[in-house]
């Protein structure tokens, strides 16, 4: 079997050589595709040093349009299966071959399906991102797979980032590919819905692990919960917000989109806002913006 590990990179050519050298150091090594999003920093230079596939784009299309382009050239090339990576990780030893173990057994069990590494926020593999989520089809709404799961040799989920996912020939061959007019942001969401919408099913493979790093989001605790919010740049609340209500419009009836998932949407993220965080100002803008080209499914990223 032929697997190709696609690395999407802009300007982190330091961190993009931690993240080759995690890869290419496992018990069972890919062909490595990194994906450049007309880097302008070194890393042209970086690769020329690593057994890797180079593919150069002329502009940045952001992390979707990098998806998108490396997975149609890992499928013409005739790869069995592509496992998705941003530049910033850093993957255990066992995890390509933890996640080549279990898809021989699983997919014995289920047939149609694809899967994901488990994303953890340190080094030592003890605090594991909850961005594998369920996901309810008729309101849109989302909730977290629950602590004990993350103990178990694998799990279902719904949603899960793009960072981690690994996916079979077949799901390109009937779904095509992510969606790179989205840019960034939700777009493996929408991509993941729209394979189990054909009756794939996405499991998490609880040892197979990589690290990435935590940036520009934070925890806030309320009423005794803990969430995850944005900081850092205010054009990502906008990328996040348009693509959101864009791909719940298009998996949801309308009543429940109108009436369940954009107003519960609309309310937390902006209670979010006001209360936590910090250039509320511009945070706000780029929400309400987001809103108005999220429901005209206005893709086009300008002056973002």
């Amino acid at each position: 079997m032929r697997v190709a590990a696609i690395v999407i990179t802009y300007n982190r050519h330091e961190l993009l050589k931690e993240c080759l050298d995690s890869i290419l150091s496992g018990t069972v090594v890919p062909d490595v595709i990194v994906v450049d999003n007309a880097s302008t920093d070194n890393t042209p230079d970086l690769v020329k040093n690593y057994p890797v596939k180079y593919v150069r784009l002329e502009n940045n299309l952001g992390p979707a349009g990098g998806a998108e382009a490396g997975q149609r050239y890992a499928y013409e090339n005739k790869y069995d299966f592509v496992w998705m990576l941003d530049d910033d990780v850093v993957v255990s030893k066992d995890a390509l071959y933890e996640l080549l173990h279990y898809y021989d057994l699983l997919v014995r069990q289920f047939n149609k399906i694809f899967l994901s590494s488990v994303t953890y926020g340190d080094k030592e593999f003890k605090k594991p991102f909850y961005n594998l989520l369920r996901y309810d089809f008729r309101t849109g709404l989302t909730k977290k797979i629950r602590d004990e799961e993350f103990h178990r040799d694998y799990f279902e989920y719904d949603i899960a980032p793009m960072n981690g996912l690994f996916i079979p020939r077949e799901v390109f061959d009937i779904v095509g590919f992510f969606n790179g007019k989205l840019w960034g942001w939700y777009d493996d969401t929408e991509f993941v819905l729209r394979s189990k919408k054909v009756g794939f099913r996405g499991f998490a493979i609880t040892k197979s692990k990589i690290y990435h790093p935590i940036e520009y989001r934070k925890q806030v605790k309320i009423l005794g919960k803990t969430f995850t919010i944005l900081s850092g740049r205010p054009y990502r609340m906008y990328l996040g917000t348009r693509n959101n209500i864009t791909v719940q419009k298009k998996f949801l009836k309308p009543w429940n989109f109108y009436f369940i998932f954009l107003p519960a949407f609309i309310f937390k993220r902006f209670i979010s806002i006001v209360f936590f965080y910090d250039n509320k100002k511009e945070f706000l803008k780029n929400f309400f913006r987001g809103i108005i080209d999220g429901l005209k499914e206005k893709l086009e990223v300008q002056n973002v």
